[in-house]
């Protein structure tokens, strides 16, 4: 995914639910406070700031990961499976980081 076009927050929601339905992901970071990001070692401008824009997940199946980042792609979404300081899990975001 090249483009950055947003979409609404309640569409990116939506897709992020059907992801966590269909792969068994448990949502560990949603909205966060300047507070609570830099508490967990975030980006200043973390896309976790924008209200509804950006949610990460643990996969009870750790193995799928691929799979899910696949799915979460044909539905338009960013994502990356990382450990950020906060353990390995998956981040999804409406749009890519710019220097994506």
């Amino acid at each position: 995914m090249t483009d950055r076009i947003p979409m609404a927050p309640h569409d990116f929601g939506d897709r992020c639910d059907a992801l966590a339905y269909k792969w068994g992901l448990s949502l560990t970071s949603g909205d966060r406070t300047i507070k609570r990001n830099a508490a967990v070692g975030g980006n200043p401008n973390s896309v976790h700031l924008l209200q509804g824009m950006a949610r990460d997940y643990v996969p009870d199946n750790p193995a799928n990961a691929a799979d899910v980042m696949g799915d979460a792609r044909r539905l338009g979404l960013w994502s990356v499976y990382h450990d950020k300081g906060s353990g390995k899990h998956l981040h999804f975001q409406a749009i890519p980081p710019l220097s994506s």
